[in-house]
Order: C-alpha cells, then structure tokens, then sequence
C-alpha cells in the first residue's frame, strides 16, 4: 500500500461516507504509516508500544466519554491507522458488533475530509 504524507492527500482519495470497510477504508488506514509517526514523535520511547497501547487507549475513552477526536491530521490518520491495525490484529470483521466502532470510523474520516478540504495541514507528514 502507498502511503501519503497530509500533503499529498487529497479529498478524492479519503472515503466517502457509504464506503466499506474492505477494501476502500482498510487500505486508505493504511496510507498512514502510525507505527513510524509515533516513533518520530517519541524518539526516547523505550518500545513504541509503550506509546501506541496508552494513546489509543486514550483515544478510545476520549470518544466514548465525550465524542472528541483529535484535532490534528496526523494523530487523526494514525487513530484510524491503529483501528485498522487492531481490527487486523483481533480478526474483526464489520458486524453488527462493529456498528459502534463503524461510526466512529465514519467520524474520523469525516474530520479528515474537514482538515484537508480546509488546507489545515502539517507539511511535514
């Protein structure tokens, strides 16, 4: 999968909101690589793990406590990077278990088409 740097994305490559999960939101998660963002970002993380379990983690309860999403692109795009990782990870297809987790799926691509459609990018990822 080719990955885009905030940049080079643009609103025609983000998924419209009848997309599915595979393929079309599964491989636009992986055009973001998370694993080398935050590696970027923490550079003295003893493991990236370290890292990725408390931030998703934090993510997660941030949205189900008070449906706030990150207001940056790229910690928007890696938050969608990690559901993909972790649906992968957990074998979790979409479901009906998965409608919970469908719409904020659908919420973070909708605050992505935001940033980009309003050029409010950072120019180095």
């Amino acid at each position: 999968m080719k990955e885009y740097s905030n940049k080079e994305l643009t609103i025609d490559m983000i998924p419209g909101k009848k997309a599915k999960w595979i393929p079309e939101i599964s491989d636009f998660a992986l055009t973001f690589n998370g694993y080398d963002y935050l590696e970027q970002k923490h550079p003295d993380a003893r493991e990236i793990w370290d890292v990725i379990n408390p931030l998703f983690k934090k993510w997660i309860n941030d949205f189900e406590t008070t449906k706030a999403l990150p207001d940056d692109l790229s910690e928007l795009r890696c938050f969608l990077f990690f559901i993909q990782r972790n649906r992968r990870w957990t074998e979790q297809a979409p479901g009906a278990e998965q409608n919970k987790s469908s719409s904020l799926v659908h919420l973070i691509l909708e605050k992505i088409r935001t940033e980009v459609n309003s050029k409010n990018v950072d120019i180095d990822t």
